[in-house]
C-alpha cells in the first residue's frame, strides 16, 4: 500500500486529519467495493437461512443456563440496591448534619434576638460599663 508520507519526520508533523489512500484513489474504490459486497451478501444470506427441527434441549443443560441467568440478574439486582441504599444514606446523612447545624444556627439567632428584645443585653452591657469606670 502506498502512504502520502515520505518520511516519518513528515507523518509526525501532521496537522489536521490524516487521510491515509488520498492519493491513490484505487484503495479507496476497492475498500469501497468489497463494503458493498459483503452488505449485500449478509442481506441475502439473512433471507436464505433454513429454518431447520431443532433438536430436544437437554433438561439439565437447560436448567444450568436458566439458573445462571438469574443468578447473574440477581446479583446485578443486588448490587444496584446496595448501591442506592449508600447513596441514600450518604445523601441522608449529609441531609442530617444539615438540618443540625441549621437547627444549632437558629437556636443561637433566636436566643440572641430573645435576648436584644428582652433589653438584657443592652443591661449587661451597661453594667459592664459602669463595671468598668468604678
Amino acid at each position: 500500500m502506498s502512504s502520502p508520507f515520505q518520511t516519518p519526520q513528515e507523518f509526525l508533523e501532521v496537522k489536521g486529519p490524516l487521510y491515509t489512500f488520498a492519493n491513490n484513489p484505487f484503495w479507496l474504490i476497492l475498500f469501497l467495493v468489497i463494503s458493498v459486497v459483503i452488505f449485500f451478501w449478509f442481506i441475502f444470506a439473512s433471507y436464505k437461512i433454513n429454518g431447520s427441527k431443532s433438536t430436544p434441549a437437554n433438561p439439565a443443560m437447560m436448567s444450568i443456563l436458566l439458573l445462571t441467568s438469574f443468578l447473574s440478574l440477581a446479583q446485578s439486582a443486588y448490587i444496584s440496591g446496595t448501591n442506592k441504599i449508600e447513596n441514600y444514606k450518604q445523601r441522608n446523612k449529609s441531609e442530617v448534619l444539615l438540618r443540625k447545624r441549621t437547627t444549632i444556627l437558629s437556636r443561637r439567632l433566636t436566643n440572641r434576638n430573645k435576648l436584644v428584645s428582652s433589653g438584657y443585653h443592652s443591661r449587661f452591657s451597661d453594667r459592664s460599663k459602669t463595671i468598668r469606670r468604678s
